[in-house]
């Protein structure tokens, strides 16, 4: 990067936009499986959960760290796999999960 032509502030710039959008591309595939696919109903709207999630992941992106990102992408594991327990534990039927 040194020797290259391009402006240091250039980089930053377009290697966090391009962070945005591939988080926001990741968070709508989540979305999307979440609900049509695997019919788990969050109880929030998903234009309110979006941009929570996004926050989540600048935060992570704006803190950095392999350590930080692995922690939040366990916190969002973790976060799914309760709204699908609760879920299962307010309706014993399992086929509402197929």
């Amino acid at each position: 990067m040194l020797t290259s032509p391009i402006h240091p502030w250039s980089f930053v710039v377009s290697n966090v936009i391009v962070s945005v959008i591939v988080m926001s591309l990741q968070i709508v595939v989540t979305l999307f499986c979440m609900k049509k696919v695997f019919g788990i109903e969050s109880g929030v709207p998903a234009y309110v959960l979006f941009p929570v999630l996004l926050l989540f992941g600048l935060a992570g992106i704006g803190l950095g760290g392999l350590y930080l990102n692995l922690v939040i992408l366990v916190g969002f594991a973790l976060a799914f796999g309760l709204v699908a327990t609760y879920r299962f534990s307010r309706n014993n039927d399992t086929r509402m999960f197929v």
